[in-house]
């Protein structure tokens, strides 16, 4: 049973570094290099930080604004919307499963503290999702945009 566990934790930290490492080349990929598309929730966003210089449809040849920056947090934007989103997903699932363990364990304790451990990790995983939104004020702060 070990061993099925080591393999299992293998194989989703293998998904998940591809998952992660892989989404930035998979966005480039489907723009051109030549600029990004900046969706209008992005764009507001970006005016609520103070950045008013971004276009919809940014080209880096345009020397008048901060298209690398607005490019850059545009991605990280689209980015720490699928990570909470996912997170969140996924903290909701360990939050009715380790609670379904809590209150079916009877008089297993094991049981129990299965369901308190995966309630925890539960919550550090909203904790995490929280921290998700406000990595790109952190991002624009380390630009100086």
């Amino acid at each position: 049973m070990e061993l099925k566990k080591k393999i299992l934790v293998f194989l989703l930290s293998v998904v998940g570094f591809f998952t992660i490492f892989s989404t930035p080349m998979i966005v480039s990929a489907a723009s051109p290099l030549d600029g990004c598309t900046i969706s209008d929730d992005n764009l507001t966003k970006l005016a609520e930080m103070g950045i008013t210089t971004c276009e919809s449809r940014c080209r880096y040849a345009n020397a008048d604004n901060q298209c690398g920056a607005c490019c850059i947090l545009n991605a990280i934007f689209n980015l720490t919307d699928w990570l909470f989103i996912g997170l969140m997903a996924i903290s909701a699932l360990m939050i009715m499963y380790g609670a379904f363990l809590f209150v079916t364990a009877g008089q297993e304790p094991a049981k129990a503290d299965k369901g308190r451990q995966l309630l925890l990790f539960a919550c550090i995983g909203i904790a995490i999702a929280f921290f998700s939104r406000a990595l790109p004020s952190l991002v624009r702060l380390m630009l100086g945009v």
